[in-house]
């Protein structure tokens, strides 16, 4: 599987990222993993996910991400919305016209549709979901 990537090593294609989401899900699904999983362990199983299709070796850091999410799925699908925290990224926002306003954990969305971060918290909180709308890694371990 051959495809442009951006700098983090995603695939810009998005039936590229599905197949290899596919993929990860197969592998995962016939290992035994108890979470949480090193670092270490996480890039170790992306290649062998790498070794056994035809992804590019470019991919190996997104594959390993793909491969922590599956080692937690179960874990994750088991825990009540309401016990949930979704963080999103200030970088989502509209750099023009943006009407948040920020506090000291982060963006207060205006909800004015410029953007997605709106939408996404709305359907978040309708399912129990705290949001918050970080500034940086900073704000989010605080």
């Amino acid at each position: 599987m051959n495809a442009a990537t951006h700098d983090l090593g995603v695939p810009s294609v998005k039936s590229l990222r599905n197949a290899i989401r596919q993929r990860v899900h197969e592998y995962c699904a016939r290992q035994e993993f108890v979470p949480p999983l090193l670092l270490e362990e996480l890039e170790e199983h992306a290649g062998c996910v790498l070794k056994c299709s035809d992804i590019s070796p470019a991919f190996k850091k997104f594959v390993a991400v793909l491969v922590g999410n599956e080692v937690w799925r179960s874990t994750v699908a088991r825990t009540p919305y309401e016990r949930r925290i979704l963080l999103l990224p200030r970088c989502l926002r509209s750099s023009k016209g943006c009407r948040a306003e920020s506090d000291a954990l982060g963006l207060l969305c205006a909800e004015c549709g410029r953007c997605s971060i709106g939408k996404i918290q709305h359907e978040a909180e309708r399912l129990g979901y705290v949001v918050l709308v970080a500034e940086g890694t900073t704000s989010v371990t605080a």
